[in-house]
């Protein structure tokens, strides 16, 4: 039973249901740790345990997977898409028509 998870390496119902449709969530959730329990302290006092695994379907559970393991599972993906990820770049504009979206990173249009 895991009762400690640090906010950053969960991934949370709503974040799975968006990855669904790529197959990333079901990946994330094939490597991850379930949360079973949230425990809550003041200082070293326990003030309160509060039970998350009463969900009927697995999926709605909360999942711990490190941030970096994470975004392995979606670049890789990505890459079978012939998408590279691009690391230190900035979103500088996003235009959107009917017919096409075009964006500037890091200040060059695409």
């Amino acid at each position: 039973m895991h009762d400690y998870v640090r906010c950053q390496d969960t991934t949370l119902l709503h974040t799975m249901k968006l990855l669904g449709h790529s197959g990333a969530a079901a990946l994330i959730a094939k490597q991850s740790i379930v949360i079973e329990n949230a425990v809550f302290y003041d200082k070293t006092r326990k003030i309160t345990r509060l039970a998350l695994d009463q969900m009927k379907d697995p999926q709605e559970r909360m999942f711990s997977l490190p941030q970096d393991r994470t975004e392995s599972i979606l670049r890789d993906l990505l890459q079978e898409h012939d998408i590279t990820v691009r690391y230190h770049s900035e979103l500088t504009s996003l235009e959107q028509t009917d017919e096409q979206v075009t964006v500037s990173i890091n200040g060059e249009t695409q």
